[in-house]
């Protein structure tokens, strides 16, 4: 996948891989623990610490649900360096 230099893209999962739902909460397991994440930092985090955080949540609760998802981030060249860096607010 080859992105614009100023993007970053979180996926659910890898393309040839599977995304599950959280079915309690009517999302995706990416989303919901997104929104959550964003919600109690109120939107100021550094974009590294929101994808590990989601990252780590997404694979232990579909492990619990029988399924392994690895949500994955794909960079733009321009930001390959800096994203770890990058605060949402």
């Amino acid at each position: 996948l080859r992105l614009r230099n100023d993007i970053v893209l979180i996926s659910a999962a890898a393309f040839d891989k599977t995304a599950y739902a959280f079915d309690e909460q009517h999302h995706g397991f990416l989303t919901y623990y997104l929104l959550k994440e964003l919600k109690s930092s109120k939107g100021d985090v550094e974009l590294y610490d929101l994808y590990n955080s989601v990252d780590k949540d997404v694979q232990h609760e579909s492990s619990l649900q029988g399924h392994l998802q690895e949500p994955t981030i794909t960079v733009g060249g321009k930001l390959k360096e800096s994203w770890t860096k990058i605060r949402l607010k």
